[in-house]
């Protein structure tokens, strides 16, 4: 059995910095509000912000288990908005 800590694909997608997946994602509904259930394990896991759930914004943003993506600043921003606008 897999388990994923309750990371969805918009998670992983904002983890590896892929715009185009982020994007089709979002615009095929994907919640940009879904939280992972890292929970306690956050610290052991590396998470660099405060250890709880965490959001696929916060996954780009470098605070979920993994680096933070590198995107160019103007791809990262158009990323920001997608997982920040409520459609």
């Amino acid at each position: 059995e897999m388990h994923n800590n309750g990371r969805t694909a918009l998670h992983y997608a904002a983890a590896s910095g892929s715009l185009p997946l982020i994007r089709l994602l979002v615009e095929h509904g994907a919640s940009i509000d879904a939280r992972d259930t890292v929970g306690g394990e956050a610290e052991y896991l590396g998470v660099k912000d405060t250890p709880g759930s965490q959001t696929p914004l916060d996954y780009l943003s470098g605070a979920g288990p993994v680096d933070a993506p590198k995107l160019s600043e103007k791809d990262k921003a158009e990323a920001v908005r997608l997982l920040t606008v409520k459609r």
